[in-house]
């Protein structure tokens, strides 16, 4: 009983399989959508080889869908636009893909192969895109091997061959720009030129800031230990300099208010059961002081070129704040609430480290580095 379910179910999906290859190559035809009646058409009369419904529609959707292709490419063949004819032939090579597996629809539609054309016409856009590269190169500058690089690359998008290979290197090796980081000088006497390991992690911090800027294939940044070991010959030279460090510098906000209370001012003994209790008002000043502590850094940035002449020199500047509170009061403590007398003299958060400022005050320097760098890096590029 299970085994006759199982195929009463095998059966409907089968049914409902080719209902629906048979429904979607119908609407895609009446949309104009001919490939994708073609690949319908196809998905049903493997199930069912025998429908003749199917296999008319397939004639005519494959019919109308060489029409349109070959219509166009006879229009674009006028203005040789061969990157459109191409794409037109890729069309037509995929709706001969779809039959190819099965003889008796490539016969049925009279399918033809278009391989040739579409090889033919590849290799008509890789020798435009070769003409273009080898034309950029005769410029013999940084952004004209840019260009030819692309150009190589495009034509090997479209036909592989050693030679353009070849050249799609030369033309990368002469479009990149060597630029060299110096090491970063410290002022002397300041906290980085006494902490030789903090100056270390600033310049591994820095130096990938400047990386990140970098963001192109045609930018290779060197440390002057990496330049040096591979004897690479700078197009540029980024010099960083550390200027000002200054932490913590404080500046208050006094805000006051006046709290009253009333109270036992005065008790008048009369017996023992007999006590009288006279009742004053008592004041308070609160005074809240919110210290506002001030962090701030420079970097001084110069780019050289390969004679030593400046391109760009520019600053880049970080700065952290951060806040404590505490309050203190005049007058008479009586007047404070339970909460109010707890929060006198107290700050409400611990003392920052004068490391801790520093990092953060650097971490703003490196984004203002890797804005300001990738605007330059991008003109470049």
């Amino acid at each position: 009983m299970i085994k006759f379910y199982t195929l009463v179910f095998i059966a409907g999906c089968f049914l409902f399989s080719c209902r629906s290859a048979g429904k979607a190559a119908t609407s895609s035809y009446d949309k104009g959508n001919y490939a994708d009646a073609v690949s319908y058409s196809v998905k049903k009369l493997q199930k069912d080889p025998a429908d003749g419904e199917t296999r008319a529609l397939l004639q005519a959707a494959y019919r109308n869908a060489v029409d349109v292709s070959e219509s166009r490419i006879r229009s674009l063949s006028a203005g040789a636009d061969y990157e459109a004819i191409y794409n037109e032939y890729r069309r037509l090579q995929s709706l001969y893909e779809t039959v190819r597996p099965y003889p008796s629809l490539v016969t049925l539609v009279k399918a033809a192969d278009y391989a040739s054309y579409v090889s033919t016409y590849g290799q008509k856009i890789a020798e435009a895109h070769v003409d273009k590269g080898l034309a950029e190169m005769d410029k013999d500058d940084k952004k004209a091997y840019q260009a030819a690089y692309r150009e190589f690359k495009t034509a090997l998008r479209y036909q592989d061959d050693a030679l353009t290979r070849s050249r799609m290197q030369t033309a990368f090796d002469a479009a990149v720009i060597h630029i060299v980081v110096t090491s970063v000088q410290a002022p002397f006497g300041s906290r980085y030129a006494l902490a030789s390991y903090r100056l270390h992690a600033f310049e591994e911090k820095m130096m990938r800031d400047v990386r990140y800027a970098a963001a192109s294939e045609f930018i290779q940044l060197h440390s002057e230990d990496e330049a040096r070991a591979r004897r690479i010959v700078p197009d540029q030279v980024i010099e960083l300099r550390l200027g000002r460090i200054d932490l913590n510098r404080p500046s208050d906000e006094t805000r006051s208010r006046t709290v009253s209370r009333e109270v036992v001012v005065k008790e008048i003994v009369y017996r023992a059961d007999s006590v009288v209790k006279q009742y004053g008002v008592v004041l308070a000043t609160i005074e809240t002081t919110k210290r506002i502590y001030t962090s701030g850094g420079d970097l001084y940035l110069t780019v050289l070129d390969a004679q030593g002449r400046v391109l760009w020199s520019d600053r880049m500047s970080g700065e952290y704040q951060w806040v404590q509170e505490y309050s203190d009061f005049r007058g008479d403590i009586r007047a404070l609430s339970s909460t109010e007398r707890d929060a006198m003299g107290k700050r409400d958060r611990v003392d920052m480290r004068d490391e801790e400022v520093e990092d953060r005050v650097m971490d703003e320097i490196g984004s203002d580095l890797r804005y300001r760098l990738r605007s330059y890096f991008s003109r470049l590029d």
